[in-house]
This record gives C-alpha cells, sequence and structure tokens, in this order.
C-alpha cells in the first residue's frame, strides 16, 4: 500500500540515512486502513507517523512553518519564518542540527534544487544545492536522530539530490486501501455512492490507477451533481492522472514488437502502465 513508504523510512533511517527524497505520488491522501481514522495530506501524515519529532515544513512561498498535530503542547523549536532565501534555508538547517528529534520538510525540491547545469543556476540555488549535498548520511543528524525530507513533484531534481539522498517512490494506492478509502467515505455526508450495478470486484479494477483524491474528488462531484458514481467518472479520472503523474512522457504510437522492458529508466512510468494494462485486462 501507499503508506508503506514510512516503514521504508524508518527501515533506512536504521541503516543510517537522514536524507530522504520522495516522489511520484506525493499529491494525494494517506492514511492506513483499520488504523487512521482521518485521512491526511502528505506533510501531516508524515509528522503523525513520527510523534516523537518536532517536525516542519519549508517552501519558498510559505517559509519555515511548525506541523501542530492535535493535542500538541509542547512548543516547536521550528519558529515561524517568512524569510524566503538560501539563507532562511540555512538557518532553518541549522534548527535541525540544534537539537534531538527534529524531522525538516522541504517541499518543491525541483524548485528548491533543479536539475540544471551550475553556469545555469542562480548562485543562491548552487548554495541551496550544496547545503542539501552535506545532508546524507549525516553523522551530526544520525546522533540526533533527526533528518530532512524533500518532497518531488516532478523527476527535475538535481543529480546530485537524486544520486545522494534516499529516494523513495510513494506508489498509488493498492486495491485493499482503495476500497477502505471508499468505505471510509461512503458513510459520510457529501459523498455519492457507487453505482448499484457496480460490483467491489469491479470497483477494484475501475479504481486502479486512481489516487485516493481522485476517488475522493470522484464522490464529492457525483454527490454535488445528485447522482450515483459511474464507471465514466472512473475512466475519465485515470487519463487526468495519467497526464498528472507522467507529463508529456506518454507517446502513442503504433505497434513495433517492443515492449516496457525495451525502455531505460522511466521505471514509475513504466509501473503506472502496467496497472492500467492489468485493470483494463
Amino acid at each position: 500500500m501507499a503508506v508503506e513508504f514510512i516503514d521504508t523510512m524508518n527501515s533506512k533511517l536504521k541503516a543510517g540515512h537522514t536524507a530522504f527524497l520522495l516522489s511520484f505520488n506525493t499529491d494525494d491522501r494517506y492514511f492506513e486502513a483499520g488504523k487512521d481514522k482521518t485521512p491526511l495530506p502528505l506533510n501531516p501524515f508524515i509528522a503523525s507517523k513520527f510523534p516523537d519529532h518536532d517536525v516542519a515544513y519549508f517552501n519558498m512561498s510559505t517559509g519555515l512553518r511548525p506541523i501542530i498535530r492535535p493535542g500538541d503542547t509542547k512548543k516547536s523549536a521550528f519558529e515561524i519564518s517568512s524569510a524566503q532565501s538560501a539563507n532562511s534555508i540555512s538557518h532553518a538547517l541549522s534548527i535541525v542540527r540544534g537539537g534531538a528529534n527534529r524531522i525538516l520538510i522541504f517541499g518543491f525540491m525541483d524548485f528548491l534544487a533543479p536539475n540544471a547545469s551550475p553556469e545555469m543556476l542562480h548562485p543562491d540555488t548552487m548554495r541551496i544545492i550544496e547545503y542539501f549535498a552535506g545532508l546524507s548520511q549525516s553523522d551530526e543528524l544520525r546522533k540526533l536522530n533527526s533528518f530532512v525530507i524533500g518532497v518531488a513533484y516532478t523527476k527535475a531534481v538535481q543529480e546530485i539530490i537524486r544520486k545522494t539522498w534516499c529516494h523513495i517512490n510513494i506508489p498509488l494506492p493498492d486495491e485493499d486501501l482503495r476500497k477502505a478509502y471508499y468505505e471510509l467515505l461512503s458513510d459520510k455526508p457529501g459523498f455519492a455512492k457507487l453505482d448499484t450495478g457496480i460490483t467491489d470486484a469491479e470497483y477494484a479494477a475501475l479504481s486502479r490507477g486512481c489516487r485516493l483524491k481522485d476517488i475522493e474528488n470522484i464522490m464529492r462531484q457525483a454527490h454535488g451533481e445528485s447522482r450515483s458514481v459511474s464507471r465514466e467518472d472512473f475512466n475519465a479520472v485515470r487519463q487526468s492522472t495519467l497526464n498528472s503523474l507522467v507529463g508529456d512522457m506518454l507517446v502513442i504510437r503504433q505497434p513495433s514488437g517492443l515492449t516496457l522492458d525495451d525502455i531505460y529508466g522511466m521505471d514509475d512510468f513504466k509501473s503506472y502502465i502496467r496497472s492500467m494494462v492489468v485493470s483494463m485486462a
């Protein structure tokens, strides 16, 4: 299931990693069926899975913001800052290094550390990349049980970051999670149910390739239009999700005898296409 990336992070932390790059399905809802009653966006979900850590989020539009969990009473070491520069990133990293059990999540790593040649980058961006490069398997952070996470929405992250940080692809939700999410929402007001003719098995096939937020949006829209969720709803949203996750990498051509195994790299894209083929079989 998609939330297994947390288990992977915990395993890699024990192996000494202190910097993680999350990619692919990073813009979704996350929860563990049977455990979490409230699905969460990525950053609050990460914070909920590391309850003993002080967690903050940084991007260039909002600056530094602590993530406060419901019921938190302890003051965060991360003070709110609207400064948006290489110096503000350096300051945020100094807070991570200043105490134990701290996590700093960087949003939009594609913008903070873009994959371009040095001569094309602004000097401040080069400084940021240098800061980030020194965070991988850091003895200093490891002793503090602290670490950093970068969240990417495309593949366009600086190569040195992709090579040195622990790269984890968050997969699309599996069948059990999609089923649990539908059951969770179908009991709530404001969400439509499936057409009576759609069986559990057919729902599993129709929703394969969908994010949880896609399922949520389908159910919201159908309710707003005073109707049940149809097969056409899923067919339409899967195409939209494909475009969102792989962008312009998909080019349709006549069969040539080649298979996906003949394509080098693009593992996220190939995994997505294979899941779609299975769902349509």
